[in-house]
């Protein structure tokens, strides 16, 4: 029976979470100099978290903060700078059956100490997550990557992500699709990774939910959770284009749904129904001020688009550069 997830989250946080996607800044005297996409309809898009948790000398295992785990790591490697021992105390390969080197454990205690590192575990663990658009095959890839250890390796790690999906950003959201993987020994390495594609077919929002157990000998297990989105796609799993104006801060809006019928042209509200790019250019300047673009080289786009209800309401109007409106918008609704 598929869950059943009810969430509520902000489109600002989404679109400040993508991990590894590069800004591009355009720049010409159409105005576009004022205006960021962050997400691009011509290249995969992937975006990123991660997942730490450590053994505490005790035996509890707990999770931790990604600065505690970049404090520690700092800590350590200087304490091993230029050593030919740092290779092996950070387990970038397994080195014997145990994966890791019998004496690094004491090497580590007495790091610790060197350091004055009050109650910190020796062992940690970092889990990465991966969301992978790919329109090119329609596919949202999850991938789950062991992406760094300190101390002695865990006997196992489990891990797995549910993606879930929903006609609106608000609501209710449905899993649709799962990984699941269990690695053990020899499999526990930094670089061992897993993966699975999901095919999409419809447009839809998408929620990801990553959980992570570890496990080391002597610990109780502990498992976190990750949760991501809601996002963004159409039908070829391109990510609805992510696009800042600048002048006011502003980013475009998403649509409220993702399952608008197309209307017949003699069901829309006409276009030429008002003067609404006068009205609009108007409206701006007086909530924003004039930004001294050349509106003439500027597209008004309708978030809701006209062929699927949408009206000329300020509130559903966006401006755009015309060239980055048919770059990275119209192509994204072309696929809806």
């Amino acid at each position: 029976m598929k869950k059943l997830l009810i969430i509520f989250l902000s489109f600002l946080i989404f679109s400040s979470s993508f991990s590894g996607v590069n800004v591009k800044a355009q720049t010409d005297n159409s105005g576009e100099n004022s205006f960021q996409v962050l997400t691009f309809q011509d290249v995969v898009t992937k975006f990123s978290d991660k997942i730490y948790l450590k053994a505490e000398d005790d035996g509890k295992t707990q999770r931790v903060t990604r600065r505690e785990f970049d404090n520690l790591k700092e800590l350590v490697r200087e304490k091993f700078k230029n050593s030919s021992e740092e290779k092996t105390l950070f387990n970038k390969e397994p080195v014997n059956p145990n994966g890791f080197l019998e004496s690094n454990s004491q090497k580590y205690s007495q790091v610790k100490a060197d350091v004055g590192v009050k109650n910190t575990g020796a062992n940690y663990l970092e889990v990465a997550r991966d969301i992978v658009l790919n329109p090119s095959n329609r596919t949202i890839t999850l991938s789950l990557t062991i992406s760094d250890m300190i101390g002695e390796p865990p006997v196992i790690v489990v891990a797995g992500s549910n993606l879930y999906n929903s006609k609106e950003p608000y609501g209710a959201f449905y899993q649709v699709f799962d990984t699941y993987v269990e690695w053990t020994g020899l499999e526990i390495f930094v670089g061992q990774t897993y993966s699975k594609s999901y095919t999409v077919s419809e447009t839809n929002y998408w929620m990801v939910s990553t959980t992570a157990v570890s496990g080391w000998l002597g610990s109780v297990p502990k498992s976190h959770t990750l949760r991501d989105g809601p996002f963004l796609t159409n039908s070829i799993a391109a990510p609805y284009p992510i696009i800042l104006n600048k002048h006011n801060g502003k980013y475009m809006p998403h649509p409220a749904r993702a399952d608008y019928a197309w209307l017949p042209p003699e069901d829309r509200v006409p276009r030429d129904a008002e003067p609404y790019r006068a009205n609009y250019i108007k409206q701006y300047i007086d909530t924003y001020g004039d930004p001294k673009w050349d509106w003439s080289l500027l597209d008004i786009h309708h978030v809701r688009p006209l062929e699927y209800g949408g009206n000329h309401d300020f509130n559903n109007l966006f401006a755009l550069p015309r060239e980055m409106h048919q770059r990275e918008v119209t192509p994204w609704w072309t696929n809806y």
